[in-house]
């Protein structure tokens, strides 16, 4: 084992795990494209660690009690270095994760109420054109009413545009996941629900893919479907 590189992977690997602290609450656009590309210097470390440990395990030629015997020592340095590693990516992701679910609760709240304003806009420019239809009656002039409730039927006011506070980083990924939640397994129907807790847990997985094929479209007494976001690098 070249202990120099050892040495040196050992360093980087501390100096990575002390950096990771910074990006385990994400509060701001710039933190979480931090963070992302954090997890690519975390990501390009491992492919090092496990480049360095590779040519180790193939070298394990000897009998199979001494191949195994070597093979679980590298197998225990390897994962020293590489799985404290793998819990710092997981708890970046899990902050990513936090924040972008934050993120779409604001956009969302800030979505509806730009629709909601946008429709009252849209309700008093047809009460005002409806008035001036009536004055315009009142006055004899039915083509001009007539024009005036016209344009009321056609009234469109568009909603303002609300972007995202989630910044878009190449290599980052962010693919949604339905999943199922269940509430309550006695209001399930009987037709819906398994007995054991062995076969309870198949049926979870069963609920995940009917989330994952029909998101929340399938409405089940007694179970959530609901949308995670999952971060991919």
């Amino acid at each position: 084992m070249n202990q120099l590189i050892e040495s040196e992977i050992e360093n980087e690997s501390n100096q990575v795990l002390t950096e990771s602290k910074k990006y385990l609450v994400i509060k701001t656009p710039e933190n979480y494209s931090r963070a992302a590309e954090f997890l690519k210097v975390i990501g390009d470390l491992q492919d090092v660690i496990k480049k360095f440990f590779a040519p180790m395990v193939e070298k394990t030629t000897e009998s199979k009690r001494a191949a195994a015997a070597a093979k679980k020592s590298i197998d225990d340095e390897f994962a020293k270095y590489h799985d404290p590693l793998e819990i710092k990516r997981d708890q970046i992701k899990y902050a990513m994760r936090t924040y972008i679910d934050e993120q779409d609760r604001i956009t969302k709240a800030k979505r509806d109420k730009a629709e909601a304003e946008a429709r009252a806009e849209e309700d008093a420019k047809r009460k005002k054109l409806e008035t001036d239809a009536k004055k315009a009656e009142k006055k004899g002039d039915t083509d001009k009413a007539e024009e005036l409730r016209e344009q009321a039927e056609n009234v469109f006011v568009p909603a303002k545009e609300i972007e995202s506070n989630v910044p878009k980083i190449a290599g980052i990924k962010t693919p949604a996941y339905w999943k199922a939640e269940i509430l309550d397994y006695n209001r399930i129907p009987r037709e819906q629900l398994y007995a054991t807790e062995k076969q309870k847990e198949a049926h979870r997985s069963h609920l995940n893919a009917i989330a994952r094929s029909m998101k929340d479209t399938l409405k089940i007494e007694g179970v959530r479907f609901y949308e995670e976001k999952g971060i991919r690098s």
